[in-house]
């Protein structure tokens, strides 16, 4: 009888400092499910129901970034506002614009959504950029507030609610790429086309039609021997095509076409082609 009256005392000694313990760590709670179920809330999301878009270093007007979202809480009447946050390679943020619920429409499942469209050259405006090159970042971030005071952004979201049917990250990063579409403005600089024949024949026919300003500066092209090049400079106000056009070998052929900065430090290959290029216009990599 004795041991069976010191087990009794050693549980109920146990269970007594485990409920003291769970109050203290549970705000006078007694058990962690109780504090999970009195002090329980909903968060918030912001789905994005599409993506769409790229900026372009070379075509700030007419590159566009875009999307859909779908703010969602416990209740629609909870949403007060989101705002669009800017800023270039995570520096000092920028607001660019707040949707409300009167701003928004209803969407498939009748829950409110909204679409943001900003251009590069918008985006650079609200920031008060001039000064910028492909491979900087613009980053997107929305804060999402509710009615009882509470907010939410990127800061907030779990693994959970950054992918498949949520798909809430709140913060988007968009590089700015180096592309130079066919008949766009590139940097100034120099340019040097080079061209390669693995047979020592020439391109038999095969061509470069180089074209300034929408004029044919050059037809660039070789018959006999393994290599040849040509050079042009460019002042960064005048647009720059490459057409190729095939002959009998193409097999053979390739060609890169090299870009200098004329401030020195910035060489880099903006096309290379080849084997049997595919005929037609010829967009550019060029990062400024």
């Amino acid at each position: 009888m004795k041991k069976i009256y010191i087990y009794l005392s050693l549980i109920l000694l146990i269970t007594s400092c485990a409920k003291d313990s769970f109050r203290d760590d549970y705000k006078g709670e007694e058990m962690m499910i109780d504090y999970m179920f009195n002090n329980f809330q909903y968060g918030a999301g912001l789905r994005a129901i599409s993506i769409n878009g790229e900026y372009q270093a070379s075509t700030p007007d007419s590159s566009v970034w875009s999307g859909t979202f779908e703010p969602h809480a416990e209740t629609t009447d909870l949403i007060s506002k989101v705002d669009l946050y800017l800023s270039m390679n995570g520096g000092t943020e920028t607001l660019y614009n707040t949707w409300t619920l009167g701003d928004m429409y209803d969407g498939d499942f009748g829950l409110p959504r909204f679409d943001v469209t900003v251009t590069l050259n918008q985006a650079l405006s609200a920031m008060n950029i001039s000064d910028f090159k492909g491979n900087d970042v613009v980053y997107f971030r929305f804060e999402l507030s509710l009615t009882d005071g509470r907010s939410f952004s990127y800061q907030n979201a779990t693994g959970s609610m950054t992918g498949f049917y949520w798909s809430s990250p709140f913060r988007y990063l968009v590089i700015i790429g180096c592309k130079v579409p066919f008949g766009a403005t590139p940097p100034a600089g120099n340019y040097t086309l080079n061209g390669q024949d693995s047979w020592g024949d020439g391109w038999n026919g095969a061509t470069v039609t180089i074209t300034i300003d929408g004029e044919v500066a050059e037809v660039f092209g070789f018959t006999s021997g393994t290599s040849a090049s040509t050079s042009f400079t460019l002042d960064g106000t005048q647009s720059l095509g490459l057409t190729f056009s095939g002959g009998a070998w193409d097999s053979e052929v390739t060609y890169q076409l090299e870009y200098e900065d004329p401030n020195g430090g910035n060489a880099q290959t903006a096309l290379s082609d080849g084997t049997s290029p595919a005929d037609g216009p010829k967009d550019l990599n060029i990062c400024k």
